[in-house]
């Protein structure tokens, strides 16, 4: 009986153990525009999913401006997984079309950017992604 109890607690450890380390932490996405200020606001899709209109911003974010975070848009997305992006136009044209992978492993994490078509780029910190959809 005790062999059996402590091959129980064993198996529960163990599995506890390995569903922690294997945790995917969420990110923070942080989008924003600089295009043309005359331009309407360009819609977010991301897996084909509306998640709102994209801020139009005079000012590049940097490290030194990130207090300009509060005026993007923000979204939650779990890590290790591909994301198909697109930025529609108000007659529902892409004029950004992207992926963004994110990838974390064992304490070390990597972002992927995979452009189609348009302008974006992006710089991350403390699991937050800013990431800036502009005009070529």
């Amino acid at each position: 009986m005790k062999k059996l109890l402590f091959l129980f607690i064993t198996v529960i450890a163990i599995s506890l153990f390995t569903t922690n380390c294997s945790k995917v932490e969420d990110n923070e996405y942080y989008f924003y525009s600089t295009i043309d200020s005359n331009t309407v606001p360009l819609s977010l899709y991301i897996n084909n999913e509306y998640k709102g209109q994209i801020p139009i911003l005079n000012n590049y974010i940097s490290y030194d401006s990130l207090q300009q975070l509060d005026q993007t848009l923000y979204v939650l997305l779990s890590g290790n997984i591909t994301y198909n992006i697109v930025a529609k136009d108000s007659f529902g044209l892409a004029q950004s079309i992207f992926a963004i992978e994110y990838k974390s492993k064992k304490g070390s994490s990597s972002t992927y950017l995979r452009t189609q078509k348009g302008g974006n780029d992006m710089f991350g910190f403390d699991n937050k992604l800013v990431v800036r959809i502009y005009k070529q």
